[in-house]
């Protein structure tokens, strides 16, 4: 994979297909990979008992105490 293969793939990440020609400059892009992971972090933290069923269906590992 080259650099600029691998700068279109984030783009892609952050903004969808083609946003590398979409004039999204790297600031914007870094800002919503950002806010990806903060949501993402968000979400697994605070797994409750209400969400077990859940997050053991979608395949977090993690939660899926009947494989331990």
């Amino acid at each position: 994979m080259t650099k600029q293969n691998f700068i279109e793939a984030v783009y892609e990440i952050a903004f969808g297909d083609d946003a590398i020609n979409r004039d999204f400059s790297q600031r914007e892009v870094l800002d919503r990979l950002r806010t990806f992971a903060y949501n993402d972090l968000k979400w697994t933290e605070h797994v409750d008992e209400e969400n077990h069923s859940y997050m053991k269906q979608y395949g977090y590992k993690k939660y899926d105490v009947d494989n331990l």
